[in-house]
């Protein structure tokens, strides 16, 4: 896969996939995260998914979509190694002899059950509790200790008004548990 990857630098705020537009590549995280996010009818959004090092973004194009109607963007900056659709499509999907498709398969099982398990905490626990699980996710696929972010930033990915989530920072900032 050498010959088709080209390292990048993903910046804060990059788009991934835009909505109802064709995707032209697609990324595979070494310490940068991005999150997948669905638009509201009311223009809010909250994040419908996370990830980093542990799978790719785009991976739309490996389950046979040129497109998508959610949005994923770069949320913490940092390396990743960019394909483009079309060599992956060559390359990967319509190679069934590639190791790559059992491991994207994987990992398309993977990001699944955490978007079920997501669903499932945003519905059962607290604010607090779920702030906690996202910096937690964001920590473990950053692939460093610090990261940049800004509360109206979490506040949106939790689906939460700001006031609500500055309140639950407090509390962890004064135990402690993070430095927001």
């Amino acid at each position: 896969m050498i010959p088709f990857l080209s390292r990048v630098h993903l910046e804060a705020g990059q788009p991934i996939t835009e909505p109802d537009r064709p995707i032209p590549n697609l990324y595979f995280p070494y310490d940068s995260v991005t999150s997948t996010v669905q638009e509201m009818s009311d223009g809010s959004t909250v994040e419908t998914g996370l990830m980093g090092i542990e799978g790719l973004a785009g991976v739309q194009v490996w389950l046979g979509q040129d497109r998508t109607a959610a949005t994923t963007f770069v949320q913490v900056p940092g390396e990743a190694h960019r394909m483009s659709t079309e060599d992956f499509i060559r390359e990967v999907r319509e190679k069934p002899s590639s190791p790559l498709n059992r491991l994207v398969g994987a990992y398309v099982h993977a990001f699944l059950m955490m978007t079920s398990f997501t669903a499932a905490c945003n519905r059962l626990h607290t604010i607090d509790q779920r702030m906690c699980r996202w910096l937690r996710m964001t920590y473990n696929r950053a692939n460093r200790t610090e990261f940049p972010l800004r509360q109206e930033f979490l506040a949106q990915m939790l689906g939460v008004h700001r006031p609500t989530l500055s309140t639950a920072a407090s509390m962890l900032q004064k135990a402690g548990l993070t430095h927001l």
